[in-house]
């Protein structure tokens, strides 16, 4: 008997919760593959968003992690996604982080590029928090 998709999006959510433990236990192959799994279901569900969603959160780890490749390949998926189906904090974060990539790559023209890009979808959505997370960032990079 097949499960239910309430079943599988339970499973998907489980593994990437899971994930997160293994990234912060430094078993970063562990964590990958349950990301890697969680996103196959999100995938065979078609739910477009929870994949951006997925994916942001596993650049965001990859940063972290200073695996620079990976974490803007994660990040420009998400972006990606979130345009196509219209998940505005991914839209307005992911190009924040990307600019936090760029920035740890010595890129600042790229950086400061994201960021405007990020602050311009803050200000549109009205998230006073991400406005004020992404002047800040702003703020550091034009100190260099």
């Amino acid at each position: 008997m097949s499960r239910s998709f309430a079943d599988r999006r339970q499973e998907a959510r489980i593994l990437f919760r899971d994930a997160f433990l293994d990234f912060g236990d430094a078993l970063h192959a562990a964590g990958r593959q349950k990301c890697e799994d969680s996103l196959a279901i999100y995938r065979d569900s078609g739910e477009r968003s929870e994949e951006a969603k997925v994916r942001f959160s596993m650049a965001s780890l990859e940063k972290q992690r200073g695996n620079w490749d990976a974490a803007q390949a994660e990040a420009e998926t998400a972006l990606a996604i979130a345009r196509e189906v219209g998940l505005g904090w991914v839209k307005a974060n992911a190009p924040v982080l990307l600019g936090g990539i760029a920035y740890e790559r010595r890129d600042f023209e790229e950086a400061l590029r994201r960021y405007e890009e990020g602050l311009a979808a803050h200000r549109g959505m009205g998230t006073l928090r991400g406005v004020g997370f992404t002047l800040a960032a702003m703020a550091e990079l034009r100190m260099l």
